[in-house]
């Protein structure tokens, strides 16, 4: 019941309430990939830019595909509509790490390229990072196989 209106609300785009169904969803079936996949979008979307991080890393450390292979018309994904949103910020906030962090979490749904170029802007700003580095490497390192195919 509760994926059920958690799905609701996420194509409702009512993310903050489909994340706190999609968390009860999670405590039943942790290993849910297709709900940690939504969650993701939702952290992003209610500002949570590190839950949302960790929790991407996981995944594409597990299963990049389930995000890179996307269909976002029959999934119904938010990500085209959020990415084009949020670039209307952009000349503004380039600059912020959390901005340049959504966007390549973003992106990876529907554009792999985009997706490396905010990893790679958010890791300028953070250079650092071990997560973000380890999050480049796999994207790239995936980008890379599709290339070769």
């Amino acid at each position: 019941m509760s994926e059920m209106l958690a799905n609701q609300y996420f194509l409702s785009r009512n993310f903050d309430k489909a994340l706190l169904h999609f968390e009860e969803v999670i405590k039943e079936e942790p290993d849910n990939e297709c709900v940690q996949k939504k969650m993701i979008i939702c952290y992003c979307e209610v500002g949570m830019v590190q839950t949302a991080l960790q929790l991407f890393d996981h995944l594409i450390q597990k299963n990049i595909e389930l995000i890179v292979d996307t269909d976002v018309i029959s999934e119904d994904c938010p990500c085209p509509e959020l990415v084009e949103r949020m670039k209307w910020y952009e000349q503004v906030a380039s600059t912020s790490y959390d901005f340049n962090c959504i966007l390549g979490i973003l992106n990876l749904y529907c554009n792999i390229d985009d997706s490396i170029f905010y990893f790679s802007r958010a890791l300028e700003l953070s250079p650092e990072n071990q997560i973000l580095q380890q999050i480049l490497r796999r994207i790239k390192r995936h980008a890379d196989k599709r290339t070769k195919i």
